[in-house]
């Protein structure tokens, strides 16, 4: 239900629902399990998407902390936390920052997933969009 009213951008409802869902995965499967770090991911979707981008990138350290240490350093799930947080550096313009966590979501996915899976797809996409902005090139013809 918290995706729906998140892809509905009834935020405060969203966030309600996965502040429940929280609750229940801490106590039934524990704080470092990846179903509560799926929820932390859930949760900074909602900040990002309000544009509370601080507190995006907090619940996302949670997540990535959770992930690193119970999934691995090259689990599709860490690399889809480091590709959220690249997404959030990015709208913050800090592209060097954003780069970074692009290459390592990048490295994971190709390893894990493959070459063509669109995860693997969609960070080519946009670390190619990152880079051209980067460049300093206009994004409009004249």
């Amino acid at each position: 239900m918290a995706n729906v009213y998140n892809n509905q951008g009834d935020y405060p409802k969203a966030l309600e629902f996965y502040q429940k869902d929280l609750a229940i995965s801490e106590k039934v499967s524990g704080k470092e399990h990846p179903d509560t770090a799926k929820t932390y991911n859930n949760m900074a979707n909602v900040y990002n998407n309000q544009g509370d981008y601080s507190k995006a990138l907090e619940l996302y350290k949670k997540a990535l902390a959770i992930d690193e240490k119970v999934l691995g350093k090259e689990h599709p799930d860490t690399a889809q936390t480091y590709y959220n947080m690249a997404n959030v550096y990015f709208k913050q313009e800090d592209y060097p920052e954003a780069l970074e966590l692009y290459k390592k979501a990048l490295a994971i996915f190709e390893k894990a997933l493959g070459k063509e899976h669109p995860h693997t797809i969609d960070t080519i996409k946009n670390m190619a969009i990152l880079e051209y902005k980067m460049s300093g090139k206009p994004t409009s013809h004249q």
